[in-house]
Parts: C-alpha cells; sequence; structure tokens
C-alpha cells in the first residue's frame, strides 16, 4: 500500500482494489457479509418474502415470512470466497416487531418467531441442513457451524421456513475465516 507517494498522487482504483482484498492491511483472510440490503446480488429469494424495515435488522430492512411453512419459501445466501479454507456460519436473527433492542431483550415466544429456522449450507461438494433455535438468541448472530469453503460462488446459505410454527426471518449472513 505504500508506494512512498503523496497522498495526492495515490492509483485510488489499485488501493480501492487491495482493500477489497485485504480490507484489514494485515494479510489475514477478510470476513464475508451477505445482507439483503448491502449486497442485494448475492440473494436469491424463493416465494414472497416481506420486507420489513422496522425491527432488529442488520442493515436497513429484514425479509419476513409468516406462512408457517404453508407456502414454500427461502433465502439464499451466495457468497465470493475469494480465499479457500475454513469459515465460522453465523445468521442474523433480527426481531422482526419492534426497535433494534439489545441481545436477550426479547423472548422469543412471545415475539412469534419461530421455534427452529432451517438453513441449508453448501460448502463445496458437502450439503448439510442445519436447524436453529431463533427463539432464544434474539438480535444476536447464531453460530451454525464451521465448514470448509472453496474459493469463487458456489457455496450458499439458504434459510427456508420449511416445518416453521411462527415468523421466520432472514437478514443477514455472515463467514468468518478460522485463522
Amino acid at each position: 500500500m505504500d508506494n512512498n507517494v503523496a497522498v495526492q498522487e495515490i492509483d485510488v482504483p489499485l488501493l480501492q482494489n487491495q482493500l477489497k482484498n485485504d480490507p484489514l492491511a494485515d494479510g489475514t483472510t477478510p470476513e464475508i457479509l451477505l445482507d439483503n440490503d448491502v449486497t442485494p446480488a448475492a440473494i436469491t429469494l424463493t416465494g414472497n418474502w416481506r420486507q420489513e424495515k422496522g425491527g432488529g435488522k442488520y442493515a436497513l430492512s429484514q425479509l419476513v415470512d409468516n406462512s408457517k411453512g404453508t407456502q414454500p419459501r427461502s433465502v439464499r445466501f451466495t457468497p465470493e470466497v475469494t480465499k479457500a479454507g475454513k469459515y465460522t456460519v453465523y445468521i442474523f436473527n433480527p426481531y422482526p416487531g419492534g426497535g433494534g433492542g439489545n441481545p436477550a431483550q426479547y423472548d422469543g415466544k412471545t415475539t412469534g418467531k419461530a421455534s427452529r429456522t432451517n438453513l441449508k449450507i453448501k460448502a463445496g461438494k458437502t450439503i448439510e441442513s442445519v436447524e436453529l433455535n431463533t427463539q432464544t438468541q434474539v438480535n444476536e448472530w447464531i453460530e451454525a457451524g464451521t465448514y470448509l469453503f472453496p474459493a469463487g460462488s458456489d457455496s450458499y446459505l439458504e434459510i427456508s421456513n420449511a416445518g416453521a410454527d411462527g415468523s421466520v426471518v432472514a437478514d443477514a449472513v455472515l463467514l468468518v475465516p478460522v485463522q
């Protein structure tokens, strides 16, 4: 990054590219964050999801389904993995009905949230289904496990309403590299 040039002479596109691939400028693998507002091109919806701008969402909005699985719906997050390796996967679990609030401020059973949310994780050739308890960790990141992801965009994380007994919310997912 430091080419011994004055700040006015910095090659901005080159610097932007360097920071995209090494955002902390320390050579570590960057985290991958996908959100329905921040990275819409990496999100694929199946079925009709309501965009909710209130609640404890990660960015501007969250996607909510109240059909209790009677109409199959899913939200697929497709990361662009720049460096193959092990990543711990998290989903953000917002409260869809009110202000941001603090983690554990809401009793998930009284919020109408589904008691579990189904997450399908495709990491390389491996596909695994994970059932997450979404009533106990409202407005928090929920860890879904650690997986080996290949470089590229062939992997995905998919939240669905299959078997839901309440509201299912899809908002953001985070892949944190295991160092």
